[in-house]
């Protein structure tokens, strides 16, 4: 116990202060100003290097979390307040990199039933180009279904088609309607100003 003669039994150290209306901090500092000079802290279960979570902070005020071992970033926040998932230069407040080609980037679920029902964001091909579609869609009864597609290219939008030919191409495989209008008002689904086929 540091600033107590009963320190916390759950706890190796205990650091204690009081400071009313002030502030508690542990200070850890690398004295040096050598460029890639760092200062970390370490949590680990083991004496392996590979088995352990890093918190460290660079000079350039770039706040880096590692997990596994040390060559293996998985999120920072710059000086800037950016924060980085996937990548080490946040381009945005929130900059999510996918780690391989054609995947979902960010899913959005609950926990309330149906079980396995999510939205995401992500990407897949064009049937050229990996990454060439920016894809919205859902998943439901643990299927994932890409709903709204925009091929990067061209900015065509597409529903039930990745390779959108036109600004807004719809395109339906069971042979049903593709798009119904209709009013607010309408008595039924079927009481509106009609359908495409």
């Amino acid at each position: 116990g540091i600033g107590t003669d009963s320190p916390y039994t759950d706890a190796q150290l205990h650091i204690s202060k009081v400071n009313a209306g002030g502030d508690n901090s542990l200070r850890i500092q690398n004295a040096s100003t050598a460029t890639g000079t760092t200062t970390s802290l370490k949590f680990t279960n083991t004496t392996s290097d590979y088995d352990h979570i890093s918190l460290t902070a660079d000079r350039d005020r770039n706040l880096i979390f590692r997990t596994s071992n040390d060559a293996v970033e998985t999120m920072r926040i710059t000086g800037d307040g950016y924060v980085g998932i996937g990548t080490t230069a946040p381009l945005s407040p929130l900059d999510v990199e996918a780690s391989d080609a054609n995947q979902r980037v960010i899913r959005i679920s609950h926990p309330t039933s149906p079980t396995a029902a999510a939205g995401y964001f992500g990407y897949a091909s064009d049937g050229t180009n990996d990454n060439g579609v920016v894809n919205l869609g859902v998943q439901y009864s643990s299927t994932y279904y890409d709903v709204i597609n925009i091929k990067r290219s061209t900015r065509n939008v597409g529903i039930g088609t990745s390779s959108p030919n036109k600004q807004l191409t719809l395109s339906n495989p069971s042979n049903t309607s593709v798009l119904n209008l209709n009013r607010s008002n309408a008595a039924s689904a079927d009481d509106g100003y009609g359908t495409i086929e």
